[in-house]
Formats: C-alpha cells, structure tokens, sequence
C-alpha cells in the first residue's frame, strides 16, 4: 500500500522572510564546502514549497515601508522666501501749457491781421495761453486778460503748440481803407474880367437933411419931420412914405392939420415890435391926391425921390426933425 505524498504549505510572516533568506544562503554556502570531506550524505527529502504571492506582496511591502522611512528621514528643506521687488513709481509727467512769451512791446488786435483793431498792447516777457490760430498758423489767438486776443507768430516765442487747433469764430478781414483816388481839378473855362460899370446915383429930388433924434417915450411911438425947399421954407403936398416888413402908409407934408411942412406918422400903436427896422423917404404923390389920414394900400409908384431914414426901433422912442429939402 502506497502512502500518498502530501505537500506542505508552509505560510511564513513577512518579518520573518529576510531572515530565513540569510540563514538559506548561508547554509548552502557552507555545504558547498563540505562536498569533499566524504562521501555524500545521504539526502533527506526536503518538504516542498508551493510558492505563495505573499512574497510578491511581502517585496513590495519592503520596499514601500523602505521608501516611506526614507521619506520621512529625509529632512525637509523650506525654501528661503524671495523678496519681491516694490515697483519704483513712475513721476506723471505734467503736460506743458500752450502758450507765446513776449519778446517786446507788441500790439494785441481783435483779429489775424493788422487790419483789425488795436484792443491792447504787451510787454516784454508777459507770457499768455494759447487758445487756437488761423488757418494758416501765421497768428495766435491768445487769452488776453479774459478776451480773446490775436498776435502775429513772427514776432513771439510760442511753447508746446503741436496741437493747436484752428480757432473758432475768427473774425472776418475788415475792408481795407480806401485809397486816395486823385481828383482832377477841371481847367477853368476862360472868364472874361467884367467891365466895372458904376451904378448910376439915383437922380433925387430930395435930400436927407437932417436925421433928427430918436429917444424913448411914455407916449405912443412916432416919427416927426418936415419937408422944405432950399431957403429954408416949408413946402406943402411933397409925400413921404413909412416902410417897414413891407411898404406901409403915404401922408403928405401940411395936410391933416399937421402945420405947414409938417409930417408925422404913429404906425405901432401903444409899443413897436423891437428890432423892427423903419425906412422913411420921399416918393411921388398919388395922382389923386392923398386921402385924409394918408394912403395905407393901392400903392402905384413908391420909387424914392430922397435918400432913405432908417432906424432900427427898440420899444417906445419919439424921433423928431427927420427933414427931407427939395433942390428946386
């Protein structure tokens, strides 16, 4: 009867793995040594191992609890902190403010031109703001104490003008003066010099010859006279005229009870119209005679035979010894 082999499984704790492993290696070290002492021993059967996965999970065991005491022997090394840089600020640059220094004495006008009119004047070194020019950039239109004022480019340092707009509202060029237009005087037509012809003196028949006196009165204004011949002696029916604004009255000397050679005339009644200018000289009787009173119309020929009284009247005056002498 046949005794069935049986196999041995022998299950090992992992701990106990590296140790046997020595142990085995040693062994057969050593009995590889003892081959020639004698003859072979007689071999004893050796159990035999069924090999287990264990080991492949004990290996791997070791060697992970290896790396993890590795691990967690090996020191940490904390990196030493970086300092970060603190940017350095950049200093805003402040933009320059358009505008024209005054080299000298300049005039500020209203416009681009010189055209325009003067509404100011500028000093050397008084700078102004820019505010735009024209449209060719020969001018700046500039804020001149808070209006706008134009002064021409050539004659000014300007700052930061790159971008200057053309100014709004430019005022338009006035018309120029007007020029002088020579006028050509006409050559005179010749005038041929008037022959100097006297006026002929009047023929009188009469003459002034005694102006009287005038002077004032409380009475009504008047004017007295007489009319003579060359002795000396009165002469009735000769006719004297009063004028004034216009021919007025006709009376003939020693009619009216007036006395003989005897005239007068009371034309204003109570006060004379001041500055009124009264002419008194000898004319031709009416042909039918002067009415009582005198002829105050219908005048026909009032052409003097004397000389003219005149006398500017102020207020009440008596004039007295107007006399007119015949010549015949």
């Amino acid at each position: 009867m046949t005794t069935p082999e049986r196999n041995f499984v022998v299950s090992v704790s992992p701990k106990y793995v590296l140790p046997i492993v020595i142990l085995l290696t040693v062994a057969v070290t050593g009995c590889a040594q003892r081959v020639n002492a004698g003859p072979p021993p007689t071999r004893t059967p050796i159990p035999t191992f069924t090999p287990s996965p264990t080991y492949d999970v004990l290996a791997t065991m070791v060697f992970e609890a290896a790396a993890a005491t590795a691990t967690a022997e090996a020191p940490t090394i904390t990196p030493t902190p970086t300092e970060t840089e603190v940017p350095t600020a950049t200093p805003t640059e402040t933009p320059e403010i358009a505008q024209v220094i005054i080299p000298r004495a300049v005039n500020i006008r209203s416009g681009p031109s010189t055209y325009h009119s003067v509404i100011g004047s500028a000093d050397s070194g008084e700078s102004y703001p820019i505010l735009g020019k024209n449209n060719d950039g020969t001018w700046w239109q500039i804020d001149y104490k808070g209006q706008p004022g134009w002064v021409f480019a050539e004659i000014v340092e300007e700052k930061a003008v790159e971008d200057i707009p053309v100014a709004v509202n430019i005022p338009t060029l006035p018309p120029p003066p007007p020029t002088n237009t020579p006028t050509i005087t006409p050559t005179p037509e010749f005038t041929p010099t008037p022959v100097y012809t006297p006026t002929p003196t009047p023929d009188y028949t009469y003459t002034l010859s005694n102006t009287g006196t005038c002077e004032s009165t409380d009475g009504l204004p008047q004017f007295r006279g007489k009319v003579k011949y060359l002795d000396g002696s009165p002469r009735n029916m000769a006719c004297v005229h009063i004028a004034f604004w216009g021919p007025r009255q006709t009376q003939c000397s020693g009619c009216d009870r007036a006395g003989d050679g005897n005239w007068g005339f009371a034309p204003f009644g109570d006060t004379a119209p001041g500055d009124t200018v009264v002419e008194l000289f000898v004319v031709n009787c009416p042909s039918n005679g002067v009415p009582p009173g005198g002829q105050n119309g219908d005048f026909v020929n009032l052409t003097p035979l004397s000389p003219k009284w005149t006398h500017k009247v102020s207020g009440k005056e008596l004039c007295t010894d107007i006399t007119f002498t015949s010549e015949d």
